[in-house]
């Protein structure tokens, strides 16, 4: 096997393995890590919302915490919802970009003479809001 085909491969089976994409828009204190390279939220008195976008079967799930549902929120919840859509965005962009350096990459493949690039790009599913979840 070729060490291209190879790395194709590899490339690949990584793709398979990335199927959620969270969206955490959470509010609390925070307080700097132990390490002082970032920062953490104080688990004790964290709240928001999680969306989990399941790139395979298209479904969203969003959870949000009880005080986010209230008319106070509602500007936060936007913005939730607006990195919601820029995540989305994001990911498509590079679904095309990872699917063309694939097409390139099995072009490169077939030049070398390595004739077996039948290992397909996999197609990213539509994503749908699943109010139900």
């Amino acid at each position: 096997m070729s060490e291209v085909k190879n790395f194709v491969d590899k490339a690949l089976l990584s793709l398979k393995e990335l199927t959620i994409l969270r969206v955490n828009t959470l509010v609390g204190t925070i307080e700097e890590n132990a390490e002082k390279t970032g920062y953490d939220l104080a688990p004790s008195n964290l709240s928001g919302m999680v969306s989990e976008i399941h790139l395979v079967s298209g479904d969203i799930n969003t959870f949000m915490s009880e005080d986010f549902t209230t008319p106070e929120k509602t500007a936060i919840r936007e913005f939730h919802q607006n990195k919601e859509a820029q995540a989305k965005a994001i990911v498509e962009a590079n679904l095309e970009l990872v699917g063309k350096i694939v097409k390139t990459i099995k072009g490169l493949v077939a030049e070398a003479g390595d004739d077996d690039t039948s290992t397909t790009t996999p197609t990213p599913a539509t994503p749908t809001d699943n109010p139900g979840s």
